[in-house]
């Protein structure tokens, strides 16, 4: 008898919660890989603020750009590490994870190239702002 008044209960908890939940907004990012080497990028959620658990490991080929997302829930930003041959690169960017990973903003376009030193450098390029041709037009 009871049975019946504690499963409406439960499943109008379970349909609340879904209700209430916030969306989780999908980052998008691009990684453009200029070396003469294959690029490992492991790519972790914008809420995970340790990177203990990837959400996924993707390869960019030399010479390609291939655009990832991640589960941002809201941030707008992936936690990525990037690495060559088994070694990190790009470790001057790290500014998260106790400083093991690079955040990357939504849109942005990663830009990995070698300097002259032979060492792999990154650099971020953010699409140019989309402008309302209505608004800046003068109006009569």
């Amino acid at each position: 008898m009871l049975t019946r008044p504690l499963f409406a209960f439960a499943f109008a908890a379970i349909v609340g919660l879904f209700w209430a939940a916030p969306a989780d907004a999908s980052s998008r990012f691009t990684v453009t890989n200029k070396t003469d080497h294959l690029v490992k990028v492991v790519i972790y959620s914008g809420t995970d603020t340790v990177c203990m658990f990837e959400e996924k490991t993707k390869t960019v080929p030399k010479g390609k750009s291939r655009s990832f997302g991640c589960k941002g829930r809201g941030n707008q930003r992936c936690k990525i590490k990037l690495k060559q041959y088994g070694d990190q690169v790009c470790k001057i960017n790290k500014t998260t994870c106790g400083l093991e990973a690079i955040v990357i903003p939504n849109k942005m376009d990663l830009i990995l190239s070698k300097n002259k030193d032979d060492v792999v450098v990154c650099r971020g390029k953010m699409p140019p702002e989309k402008t309302d041709s209505a608004s800046t037009q003068s109006q009569p």
